[in-house]
């Protein structure tokens, strides 16, 4: 029997049912990596006590413009990292729209995927992004625009980061005592990624008003008079936490933070801290990119001059499913075990659109944007817009699965008496000591934190008994 859309009828009901019950029947959790939170209140900008200042000219913002650049922290597990935009344009080659190298062709793009004139090691060192140097700091350059703002009360900064390659959707499967942490391909992926953090700056006196952190289609701003804009204990520049392979920008590194749910299924950004891995802004690594009318004027900045997009169009494969350990740290080469659990989120996902239909091609990548003199104002993730505050997290399934494990586990006969049966397959938790994912008998309810869900055990029920028609 099939559901809507190809979907198999057992995991439709349990989509459909279990989307209502999560929605609306949360079970509070301690876990921060999955509160899912409006971002703090924000004061009108007109309330702000700042004034302008004849003193203050646009060459002392420029030389200022470095000490308001992030200091941006990746996630241990990042193959993406910082890239000169220069850099990755220069070795790059165009393609226009018709498929010929014409650059008076219109709707082109240039890619470095096909058609460079450079060797795959070199290919691969530009889509990893910049070197670090000795002390583990970023050789790429970011690049800024800077401009009056609110009557001339404020410097406005705009500091764009450039990335090669984007990667894939971070997600995670919570269903039942059924938790995994994974990646799916190649939903997401795209050549060029562009994100922005935007600084407002008083000019009376040099502080920092607000920030705004990009993050995919929407946008976070923080008042900063407020101590809502975390900074850098070393430098005292704003700190940002480039989000694993989306690049998005998050003022804390609150581990998985979840802008989609789709029933058992949560779509979001995983960050972290590399310790050993950074940019940190300096007076020569912070450039000032001129406005499109100074660049008009000049011979340079041939990739500030491109309309068309940075990035190639990319060919659909197979939906692939990589998964994590307990702590986030480790991605396993090998693919997710084919499990009930894995079935499901490659079913619905194919349902809902997440997966590439695999006759299409899709061009991605940024454009240079026309609005670096502006401020994007918040604008709240898809998960906060439907009322949901608190989440229900692989960390909690997996501590309680771990934890009801251990319990038992003094309980075992000794080896000689022992009985061994096969463990049940759909149900998948992780162990962070072997580094594998294993199977694990589904803990009593009660302790699953899912006591407060009364559709669910029956909807396991359910399931089991339309596996048998």
């Amino acid at each position: 029997m099939e559901g809507r859309r190809g979907l198999p009828l057992e995991i439709f009901l349990i989509l459909v049912v279990s989307s209502s019950v999560y929605a609306f029947e949360r079970v509070e959790t301690s876990s921060s990596a999955c509160s899912v939170q409006e971002p703090p209140p924000v004061t009108p900008l007109e309330s702000v006590s700042c004034s302008g200042s004849e003193e203050a000219t646009i060459e002392e913002a420029k030389d200022r413009a470095w000490r308001f650049a992030p200091v941006v922290k990746f996630h241990p597990l990042e193959r993406y990292h910082l890239q000169d935009i220069s850099a990755w344009y220069n070795a790059s080659v165009f393609v226009g729209a018709d498929g010929s190298g014409d650059p008076n062709v219109k709707r082109g793009y240039r890619t470095l995927r096909t058609g460079a004139a450079i060797s795959d090691e070199e290919r691969e060192a530009l889509i990893s992004g910049a070197p670090f140097d000795a002390n583990g700091h970023s050789t790429a350059d970011i690049y800024y625009t800077v401009s009056d703002y609110d009557d001339g009360r404020f410097w406005l900064y705009n500091f764009d980061l450039f990335f090669s390659w984007n990667g894939c959707s971070n997600q995670e499967l919570v269903f039942d005592s059924t938790a995994l942490k994974y990646i799916m391909c190649p939903a997401g992926e795209h050549e060029g990624d562009l994100e922005r953090l935007s600084v407002l700056v008083c000019k009376s006196d040099y502080r920092i008003a607000r920030i705004g952190y990009n993050q995919h289609g929407w946008s976070e701003v923080r008042d900063c008079d407020a101590g809502n804009c975390p900074v850098d204990a070393g430098t005292g520049n704003p700190v940002v936490y480039s989000a694993l392979e989306s690049h998005s920008l998050y003022p804390e590194n609150n581990g998985f933070h979840v802008y989609y749910a789709f029933g058992p299924i949560y779509i979001g950004d995983r960050t972290g801290d590399d310790a050993e891995k950074m940019f940190v802004p300096r007076a020569d690594n912070v450039v000032y990119l001129p406005s499109l009318a100074e660049i008009e004027a000049t011979n340079g900045w041939e990739w500030a001059k491109f309309s068309g997009n940075w990035g190639s169009l990319l060919s659909p494969y197979p939906t692939m499913l990589y998964c994590l350990s307990d702590d986030g740290r480790t991605l396993f080469d090998n693919i997710c075990e084919d499990t009930s659990a894995s079935q499901l989120i490659t079913s619905v996902s194919s349902s809902i659109g997440l997966a590439n239909p695999a006759d299409e091609q899709f061009m991605h990548g940024p454009l240079f944007r026309p609005s670096n003199f502006q401020i994007k104002g918040t604008e709240v993730a898809p998960i906060v817009e439907s009322g949901i505050t608190m989440l229900t997290c692989a960390d909690d399934v997996a501590a309680a699965a771990r934890s009801n494990l251990m319990n038992e586990s003094a309980q075992i006969p000794p080896a000689e008496e022992a009985v061994v049966e096969e463990m049940p397959r759909e149900e998948i938790t992780e162990n962070s000591e072997m580094n594998e994912i294993v199977v694990a008998a589904p803990p009593p309810g009660p302790s699953s934190g899912f006591a407060a869900y009364p559709l669910i055990w029956p909807l396991s029920l359910l399931f089991s008994l339309l596996n048998c028609f």
